[in-house]
């Protein structure tokens, strides 16, 4: 059977549930109950060539290897803890629960050690979507293995739409996972899945009449191609990414601060060879900061001493070396994996630069300095009258996510306006801005901002929400402490065992008492790493 006949036999059958699918709460609630039973009690995570198949494309590790086992390990639990996430969220959600949020600005459970803040408009955007008989075509991501299950699991369960799946090439081997962890709604004809077979396959894929959404998570380029591609009446979501803004207030630090900010950082940066959408790109500093120089040499040794990921991803490391070709700089190599730290100099002297415009997705990180921030300066004015317009503005392409350090000396004031003021889908303050993803898991947000300068360049629509709160949804706000007592290191390389011990105890319930046991010895050492109880805050706009 060709691949364009098997799609639209499937494409038929996803059509004929989409009604009553889109209808019956019920059936919803009780699927996500069968998908969750099915990912708690089978061995999707145990064994499997495509964990395999994922250290062999993101890694240098030799299979077989201690290395390569403990990255597997880890690859498999967040896997399978994020699909958790919103599984449990969206099957223990309760109308009084967002009847409490919506009168109260009440808090409930999220992950912990981190705070949760939606912040919601009196302007209505309405959601992209399907209705009739039309059906959702998600295309894969390639960059990381859980990003297109959530992505299915938003337009499932929170959108009401019948989806079938267009694996990224990249990742063609997710197939098996998806394949027995999303049988129960397989079963249902609510969700298949197809391989990617070309770009010319994927254009008569999303030309298909029987599809009225299209969602990624992917490059600008792609999303523009679709735009051109679909009919008039297809509507599309997309998460697009940025070039990620990091901003650091030029209060007075202690070196305990400004390493421990450097090793987030550089973290963040190394973290999966940059080939994320909330990879640090630009890091935001003042020119007149007293601590500037060492703020950066402290940054430089952390890329050293960090071990350095392969930059897997098409194209990242060229276009890398691209940027520093730019600023006359010698490039890298096409096989060289080494994070480039480049400074712009101020933005007043800054014309046109590609960096600030366009997603590396790769190893580099270049420095803007913003005129004053010195030491007889009012760094709160720097923050507000400078730093936060500079990247709400079209210098800084994108909204998806920013994120803000400041020391203790820092004004909390002026810390809070700032967070108010930034127009990022997910604004974290003394986090890397991953956490703002999973914050989507537990009834934030991630997506861009709806009123960004630059539109749509980060995408349109979000994923999360899980409680529905209405009106239009703006953004998150993600708190996590100080720099001096950080609530996650990130820089921490954590032993595989860990993360077995906790994919048995948080997703494997059989009863067992071994089970239990490491149940018990998962949650201390997630106790551990992640320090303090969590909190979910919706703020509501006032009254028109």
């Amino acid at each position: 059977m060709t691949q364009s006949l098997q799609y639209s036999e499937k494409l038929n059958r996803l059509g004929k549930k989409a009604v009553s699918w889109r209808e019956n709460d019920t059936e919803r609630i009780t699927a996500a109950k069968k998908v969750l039973e099915v990912l708690e009690g089978s061995n999707w995570g145990e064994g499997k060539e495509w964990l395999a198949k994922t250290v062999e494309l993101e890694t240098n590790f030799e299979l077989g290897t201690s290395e390569a086992r403990s990255y597997a390990s880890s690859n498999r639990y967040i896997f399978g803890t994020m699909i958790q996430s919103f599984l449990k969220n969206y099957v223990n959600r309760r109308d009084q629960d967002k009847q409490k949020v919506l009168e109260e600005g009440g808090i409930v459970s999220g992950y912990p050690g981190v705070s949760f803040e939606i912040r919601t408009t009196n302007k209505t955007i309405q959601q992209a979507g399907t209705d009739g008989e039309k059906i959702c075509i998600v295309l894969g991501a390639g960059n990381q293995n859980f990003l297109t299950a959530i992505d299915v699991l938003n337009r499932v369960f929170l959108h009401k739409e019948c989806v079938l799946i267009k694996h990224h090439p990249l990742r063609p081997w997710l197939s098996e996972p998806f394949e027995q962890i999303f049988d129960p709604l397989i079963q249902l004809h609510v969700v298949d899945q197809v391989l990617d077979d070309g770009v010319e396959f994927t254009q008569a894929l999303i030309k298909s009449p029987q599809v009225g959404h299209v969602h990624l998570t992917g490059a600008e380029a792609t999303y523009r191609a679709i735009q051109s591609t679909v009919a008039s009446d297809v509507s599309i979501s997309a998460e697009l990414g940025c070039v990620t803004p990091w901003l650091i207030v030029p209060n007075l630090w202690t070196k305990k601060e400004i390493l421990n900010a450097a090793k987030q950082l550089a973290a963040a940066k190394l973290a999966n060879g940059g080939a994320n959408c909330l990879s640090p790109q630009v890091l935001l500093v003042a020119e007149q900061w007293s601590q500037k120089e060492e703020f950066l040499d402290c940054l430089q040794k952390q890329f050293l001493s960090l071990p350095t990921p392969r930059a897997y991803y098409p194209g990242s490391r060229q276009r890398r070396d691209q940027v520093l070709e730019e600023y006359n700089q010698a490039p890298l190599g096409p096989d060289s994996d080494q994070v480039a730290l480049i400074n712009l100099g101020s933005r007043n002297e800054i014309s046109n630069s590609q960096v600030l415009q366009n997603e590396v997705f790769g190893p580099l990180l270049a420095i803007v300095e913003i005129e004053g921030g010195g030491i007889h300066d009012d760094a709160s004015e720097w923050l507000l009258e400078k730093a936060v317009p500079y990247v709400n503005s079209e210098a800084i392409a994108g909204s998806l996510s920013l994120t803000l350090l400041s020391p203790a000396s820092s004004k909390t004031a002026a810390i809070q306006s700032a967070l108010e003021s930034l127009q990022y889908g997910s604004v974290c303050h003394n986090l890397w801005s991953v956490v703002g993803y999973i914050s989507a898991q537990s009834g934030g947000s991630w997506g861009a901002h709806p009123f960004a300068a630059d539109a749509d360049k980060s995408g349109k629509g979000y994923i999360g929400n899980i409680f529905d709160i209405q009106p239009t949804l703006e953004k998150t706000i993600v708190k996590g402490g100080t720099v001096a007592k950080p609530v996650i290191d990130f820089s921490q390389q954590v032993p595989g065992f860990v993360f077995d011990a906790l994919y048995v105890g948080m997703l494997r319930k059989d009863g067992s008492a071994l089970r239990r046991l490491t149940s018990l010895f998962a949650s201390r050492i997630k106790t551990t790493i992640l320090r303090r109880p969590a909190t979910f805050r919706v703020a509501l706009p006032p009254p028109s």
